[in-house]
């Protein structure tokens, strides 16, 4: 994955649908991404509306 790629999370995750862009990915980190929701939604009122995702826990819906 890299940034620029639209991804959704997986049914077994705390945020499970929610649709979000990579934001950073780098090469040393094969683990996990950085991503930033884009669906609207907020969980809470103070959240960001992102944050690091497991690569695992990830669909790619689509390449940038």
């Amino acid at each position: 994955m890299k940034v620029g790629d639209l991804v959704k999370i997986q049914k077994w995750c705390k945020n499970k649908h929610r649709v979000a862009i990579v934001t950073r990915a780098h090469d040393w980190d094969k683990a996990g991404v950085w991503i930033e929701y884009i669906d609207g939604q907020s969980s809470r009122k103070d959240e960001s509306g992102g944050g690091y995702a497991m690569r695992e826990n990830l669909i790619l819906l689509s390449e940038s």
